[in-house]
């Protein structure tokens, strides 16, 4: 997905990362029952396909992948 990567420091091991941000718009979920809805399930599935795809990658002329989360803002 389409996103911005911003280049930090980790404070735990002083390492350098670029850190990718994407923003997903998860279309409607009902809060009682966490259910989202079909648009919602998609990009969900988008993003998860990315993160797969990005930590079988290993070659020197790509950045290496270490981990990924979801937050809610």
């Amino acid at each position: 997905g389409f996103g911005s990567v911003w280049k930090v420091r980790k404070l735990f091991d002083e390492q350098v990362y670029a850190l990718k941000q994407v923003r997903v718009l998860w279309g409607y979920c009902n809060a009682l029952t966490r259910r989202m809805d079909r648009e919602g399930q998609e990009a969900l599935e988008n993003a998860r396909g990315e993160v797969v795809t990005l930590s079988s990658l290993h070659n020197k002329h790509i950045v290496g992948y270490y981990s990924a989360w979801m937050e809610e803002e």
